[in-house]
This record gives structure tokens, C-alpha cells and sequence, in this order.
């Protein structure tokens, strides 16, 4: 009969549990390593809902936009779709830094061209006109960012 101290089987026990633990840990180690990619979340606005002017939070506490008085001169042959958005400083008492992008689309929705960041100091209450032209006569359509200025 063979007999082992409390400490040898002690031992054993560690060692083989030490083991189990490392090709437990072995195993789990390729799916660690692997770089799935997440899918995007499904955007809750549809195409056609899409707004076409955009203030960025918090500066949309601030931003007016007079949607009435919007002016669009469509594309012709000779010269290319342009915008002007009244916007309207909120802020009762201090200026605002912001800039702004036109970003041009087709009749299909597609982009085909952005009109660069622009920027703006927008003085307390006063309104000022964001205007822009395509420089495509393919645009039929436009969204109007707006932003805090960086």
C-alpha cells in the first residue's frame, strides 16, 4: 500500500489542476486572437425622412432655421443647384463660433460633391444666410451640416 502525506496529494492536486487551467486557457487563446468585425446598427431615419439640415448637439439648443424661407434654385443646363438657408443665432448674449458644409446630391441620393467646411462667427439673435452652389449640374438635392467650429 503506498501512502502519501497531505501535502504530496496536495501538490498532485495543484499540478493537475494547474494543467486542466493551462489547456483550458490554450484552447480559448485562438478565439481571443480573432478580429471579427461588428456590423453597423440600422439607422432608425429612413432615406426619404432624412433631415436635410443637421446641428450638431449641443450648438442645436442655439441654432435657428427659418425652413419657410429656404431658397433652392435647381440645376439648369447652364449652371449648377444652389441653396441659401436662413439660420438664426439663439443665444441671447454671446457669439458663436460654428462651421457649416453643403453636401450635394444627385436625384438618386448619391453624393456628388460637399462644399468644404466653412466658417462663421454668429453674433447674438442676428440672423445670417448659409449659401452655397454645386459645382455639379447633377445635384438635385442637398443636406446642410452645421457644427461647432474646431
Amino acid at each position: 500500500m503506498i501512502t502519501r502525506s497531505k501535502s504530496a496529494t496536495h501538490s498532485m492536486s495543484m499540478v493537475l489542476y494547474s494543467t486542466v487551467a493551462l489547456i483550458g486557457l490554450a484552447a480559448a487563446l485562438p478565439a481571443c486572437t480573432t478580429n471579427t468585425p461588428f456590423p453597423g446598427q440600422p439607422d432608425n431615419v429612413p432615406t426619404g425622412q432624412y433631415p436635410r439640415v443637421v446641428v450638431e448637439a449641443p450648438l442645436n439648443q442655439f441654432v435657428g432655421v427659418d425652413y419657410n424661407s429656404i431658397v433652392i434654385d435647381p440645376a439648369s443646363s447652364d449652371r449648377p443647384m444652389a441653396v441659401t438657408v436662413p439660420v438664426r443665432s439663439l443665444a441671447p448674449d454671446r457669439r458663436m463660433n460654428v462651421q457649416y458644409q453643403f453636401t450635394w446630391l444627385d436625384g438618386s441620393g448619391r453624393q456628388v460633391g460637399q462644399s468644404g467646411w466653412r466658417y462663421i462667427v454668429m453674433e447674438p439673435r442676428a440672423q445670417d444666410r448659409f449659401t452655397s452652389n454645386s459645382l455639379d449640374n447633377r445635384a438635385s438635392d442637398y443636406r446642410l451640416e452645421i457644427r461647432s467650429a474646431r
